[in-house]
């Protein structure tokens, strides 16, 4: 439980959102609420709302400290 509390703590919005965003319309796509083009489209405005790209590119070139106790 302790490793589900930092990771929400510690990680940005967008890796927190993602698995959900992709659950709910994996979920809509299976009982045929959305079709395909649609669930590619809530995607793609999720990600790029919250900078999916730019955040994916600056976490890579970032170098955690050490954390010291």
């Amino acid at each position: 439980m302790n490793a589900i509390k930092n990771w929400v703590s510690n990680e940005p919005l967008l890796a927190k959102l993602g698995p959900v965003v992709l659950a709910v319309v994996g979920y809509l796509f299976v009982k045929g609420t959305i079709d395909k083009d649609t669930a590619d489209l809530i995607i793609a405005v999720v990600a790029a709302v919250f900078g999916g790209g730019g955040l994916v590119a600056a976490r890579a070139a970032v170098t955690p400290d050490s954390k010291t106790e």
